[in-house]
């Protein structure tokens, strides 16, 4: 439960049985106040503190005892919009965010509180509100775009993010399939997305989407002919990257120009290929 009153902003825990006080966490005399609460499926108490003139703190509590266990820092939220904050079946965080007239996000944070992946939009007044997340592990939340940039309201939805990958080769020509729920641009933003091969000599080979089916599922394809020069017989290793407009991971990517506010992030998955001597095809999957 949260309390705010003109002395200090403060937690607290009551027994169901009794109604006996069991922790009292108090921020004290401040101009920072809790504004949200979740319960973890591990019984830990998730916090949003807002500190109006930095950051917001996400903190996971004890419920037994109010004891600080962990806490990191977000985006500060313009205080005429309610917090949320949502925990997942992972124990992990989701957080929405608005930065009044700079931009709008909602970063996740898995179950220690360690940043995983953000969805930002800059340049305007933007809110992301609403979060909630499906038994599949979709997430679906609302786009508020403020009256700098037309208002309008948006309600979009998150799939997780998977790639595949089938690879064929013929003498020194490698064709590369990859498929992936990302799609050619980001519906939010309309900003391109990229796709890339990072072959083990360090060559760069760009993807190109082809088509998405109905399930959601693009196929993004590309060739690469060794030169004449090389001797590329026997297994190779490779990586292909991907990156998608307006979502930072905590994962490198390594694109000359990279997609518009990734920060050269995003999706990367290692395969490889087999060059045989004899000409004959070979499938790989």
């Amino acid at each position: 439960m949260i309390d705010n009153d003109r002395s200090a902003s403060r937690v607290y825990a009551i027994n169901q049985t009794d109604g006996s006080l069991k922790c009292d966490l108090s921020i004290g005399v401040t101009t920072d106040y809790y504004d949200t609460l979740s319960l973890r499926s591990d019984g830990k108490l998730v916090t949003r503190r807002e500190q109006p003139s930095t950051a917001s703190v996400v903190e996971i509590l004890s419920t037994a005892n109010g004891a600080l266990l962990s806490s990191t820092t977000t985006d500060n939220n313009f205080p005429a919009f309610a917090s949320e904050l949502l925990t997942d079946s992972n124990n992990g965080v989701l957080v929405p965010n608005s930065v009044f007239n700079n931009h709008g996000s909602v970063d996740y944070f898995n179950s220690t509180l360690t940043p995983k992946w953000k969805l930002l939009q800059s340049g305007g007044d933007f809110r992301f509100s609403n979060i909630i997340q499906d038994e599949s592990g979709y997430i679906y939340g609302s786009r508020f775009t403020g009256p700098v940039n037309g208002v309008t309201t948006d309600v979009f939805a998150l799939v997780p993010w998977t790639i595949a990958t089938a690879t064929s080769t013929n003498h020194r020509t490698v064709n590369f399939t990859v498929t992936t729920t990302m799609a050619a641009t980001n519906p939010l933003t309309g900003n391109d997305n990229q796709g890339q091969l990072v072959l083990d000599d360090g060559t760069k080979v760009a993807l190109a989407y082809q088509s998405t089916d109905s399930s959601g599922v693009s196929t993004w394809t590309a060739t690469y002919t060794y030169p004449s020069s090389a001797k590329p017989k026997g297994v190779h290793t490779y990586t292909v990257e991907l990156g998608q407009s307006n979502v930072q991971t905590d994962v490198v990517t390594h694109f000359v120009s990279a997609p518009a506010e990734t920060n050269n992030t995003g999706l990367t998955l290692v395969d490889s290929y087999d060059i045989t001597d004899n000409g004959q095809s070979v499938f790989h999957q």
